[in-house]
């Protein structure tokens, strides 16, 4: 970077001239001394010459020590010394001394090594002077010690004026000329710098140029008039303009084809006014080529250096592609949701048609199971029962899944005893480990009859899952669950740990395990089935309830699955009567049962009736409205996919009855998504079935209504 003459500066401009004029005193006051001393045989030893004899070693100190003394003291000290000289010349010998030229001396030195303001100050001292003089003059009382006629005629009076004459006049002449010789340094080295910084600037111009006319987004900027200050190329691209000379000076409305003026002026005025900082927005715009693109807008006050407002910065760039982008994801996404909703309506569909005919093969074999049979066929039975307990354990999983996927799983958060959960397991699956010969052991670690607060329901069922993986995956050996609590304060930290010795997991799958239709082994001629979903639920309950599982396991020595959850303690409940499982009574009770499968009707009219109820049924909707209107009833139970009039539609029609607005109305349907669920509550119903039912509990819900 180019720098001015160091020498320059207006402190070394006057440190040179300072210096100048004590070299020149000193060598003057040498010669004023000795013409002083010439005038002893003739004047006399006179006061004045003392004082020049000290000003004269002064001054040469002055000159000596001045590398080690300020420039202000030197500065203020030279004019001193000219100013006690010529008051002393003055007072000594009046007009015919050097008095009042060696004043003038000090005010010129002053205005020159110091400032203006002591060179007036001098001034004003030395006319005082002078002034005081004259009075005396004027008063008649201005008296010397010396004839002056005899002094004034001297050679040497001459000599010493002319010394002091020329040296006031020669040392002027050659600070001033120093004076000038450094100011046209100044101004040269001035030039010189502007020179250069005008090519820097220049530069920097053309770079700034270069930078802004390359960027691939339209920037403009504008003076407070909105009148257009500079733009770059691309957008001078954008509006049909050549040049940039052809839209400098001119706002929106003075440029030809300008798209939207009025609209943009408005923007801009309001942020001028300070109502906003920065405006920044996404529109649709029309470029050069004439098509539809979309452009991401920012327009901000333009502020200089000390924070001023001097206009208006404005930048836009286009963004059609991230809206295309935004454009394809929200069409996925409505493909996807439309995929989704396919997906629900298809098991939806799948369930219902599914669980129609299971109904009728579960109820059944239950119906069979309760009359007298032989053994051969009560094993027969019991396996096919299984089966079908089996097949509808897969459809549960599936809707499990497609409810907790589509975040339609509430966790509950009621009081249960962890015993009754043991219990529950113990009574499922120590059946079913006899009947492969090995051993199922339950222990539990903890306070005896601890009730907490969750989901019984959900943890059941991941107990069932982790459980009944581990007896079908177990061909010998044992199958332990043990349960450890651990009590802080009033939350209890649940430890299950499943521990089986079967055929154990390969470390290789462990990692995939809980993904859902994994399994260990995916082999077509795979010896275990399923569907691979158990885990995956698991997974996702103990999410939902903010546990945990996890797995360790070798192949061919056995896995241990421990799952953990917190869940709050709270106070020990009234336990449910044994006679809870005893069939309700439901005797005298009138019931209408709306079914148009024959199977299922037949089931349900036979559970009923074994309970004592007088069931009467129709085979749709329409024909349920026909026999409300002729007969009472305590309940109806109404499926929902029936020929003529459905369920849903009949319901309607009967909470649209004032007569029947209290009757009691049970969804029985293999229809069982949550958000089915939902919306026959919605309807009017009060309560659902699903089907397949169990038929205590299609009892128990019943004799609840009646």
């Amino acid at each position: 970077m180019h720098k001015l003459d160091p020498d320059l500066s207006f402190s070394e401009i006057r440190n040179g001239l300072t210096t100048i004029v004590i070299f020149s005193t000193s060598v003057l006051v040498l010669f004023a001394v000795a013409g002083s001393l010439s005038r002893i045989p003739r004047l006399g030893w006179l006061p004045i010459m003392f004082i020049q004899i000290a000003l004269a070693i002064f001054v040469i100190a002055l000159h000596l020590f001045r590398k080690k003394l300020s420039l202000r003291f030197r500065s203020y000290a030279i004019c001193v010394v000219f100013f006690i000289a010529g008051v002393g010349g003055l007072l000594s010998f009046g007009l015919a001394g050097a008095g009042t030229m060696l004043l003038i001396g000090c005010c010129t030195f002053a205005s020159l090594l110091i400032h203006i303001r002591a060179a007036i100050g001098f001034t004003v001292m030395s006319a005082l002077v002078i002034s005081s003089q004259l009075i005396l003059a004027i008063l008649g009382k201005l008296s010397y010690n010396i004839e002056m006629t005899g002094l004034l005629l001297s050679t040497s009076a001459w000599l010493n004026n002319l010394l002091v004459f020329g040296f006031l006049v020669i040392i002027p002449i050659l600070l001033i000329d120093k004076f000038l010789a450094y100011l046209h340094r100044l101004l040269a080295n001035q030039a010189e710098y502007i020179e250069a910084q005008s090519e820097k600037l220049s530069n920097s111009e053309s770079i700034l140029s270069a930078v802004v006319n390359s960027l691939t987004y339209g920037v403009l900027w504008k003076d407070n008039e909105l009148r257009y200050l500079g733009a770059n190329k691309y957008y001078l691209k954008d509006i049909n303009v050549t040049a940039l000379s052809d839209i400098v000076g001119k706002t929106d409305d003075e440029i030809s084809g300008m798209q939207r003026a009025e609209y943009f002026a408005s923007i801009d005025r309001k942020i001028i006014a300070g109502n906003s900082d920065v405006v920044s927005f996404d529109e649709q715009h029309t470029n050069a080529e004439g098509e539809t693109v979309y452009i991401s807008v920012s327009r901000r006050q333009l502020c200089s250096e000390d924070g001023r407002n001097i206009g208006i910065l404005a930048s836009y760039y286009d963004i059609t592609e991230r809206k295309n982008m935004e454009f394809d994801l929200l069409d996925a996404k409505q493909t996807a949701e439309q995929a989704n909703l396919a997906k629900s309506q298809f098991l939806a569909n799948m369930s219902h048609e599914i669980r129609t005919p299971l109904n009728g093969v579960m109820g059944l074999i239950e119906l069979c199971l309760d009359t007298t049979l032989s053994d051969k066929q009560q094993n027969y039975l019991t396996k096919a029962n299984l089966s079908a307990k089996t097949l509808l354990h897969i459809i549960n999983d599936v809707l499990d899944i497609s409810k907790i996927e589509a975040e339609q799983v509430q966790i509950e958060s009621v009081p249960f005893s962890l015993q009754q959960i043991l219990g529950s397991i113990e009574d499922q699956f120590l059946p079913q480990a006899k009947s492969k010969n090995i051993d199922f052991n339950q222990s539990y670690f903890g306070p005896d009859n601890l009730w907490v607060k969750g989901d019984p329901t959900r943890l059941l069922q991941i107990l069932m899952n982790l459980c009944g993986n581990a007896i079908k995956f177990t061909e010998q050996g044992s199958v332990s669950c043990r349960c450890d609590v651990d009590i802080d304060g009033a939350t209890a930290t649940l430890t299950y740990r499943i521990q089986d010795s079967g055929v154990g997991i390969d470390e290789q799958v462990l990692p995939n395990l809980f993904r859902n239709f994994t399994q260990a082994d995916n082999s077509i001629s795979r010896k275990f089935g399923g569907t691979g979903l158990g885990l995956y639920i698991v997974k996702l309950l103990l999410k939902l309830m903010n546990g945990e599982v996890n797995v360790q396991s070798k192949l061919g020595e056995g896995t241990c699955f421990e799952a953990s959850l917190k869940l709050p303690v709270c106070r020990a409940q009234n336990e449910a009567s044994a006679d809870t499982e005893l069939v309700p009574d439901l005797t005298a009770k009138r019931i209408l049962l709306v079914e148009d499968n024959d199977i299922n009707r037949l089931i349900a009219i036979e559970i009923l009736s074994i309970a004592g109820a007088n069931v009467v049924f129709a085979v749709n909707g329409q024909e349920a409205i026909n026999k409300l209107e002729t007969d009472t009833f305590d309940v109806v139970l109404m499926d929902i996919q029936m020929p003529v009039m459905d369920g849903c539609e009949a319901m309607s029609i009967i909470r649209a009855t004032p007569k029947w607005d209290t009757l009691t109305v049970i969804a029985l349907t293999a229809n069982a998504m949550t958000h089915e669920i939902e919306q026959y509550r919605q309807l009017g119903f009060n309560d659902h079935v699903a089907k397949p039912f169990d038929h205590l509990h299609l009892l128990q819900v019943v004799a609840s209504y009646c």
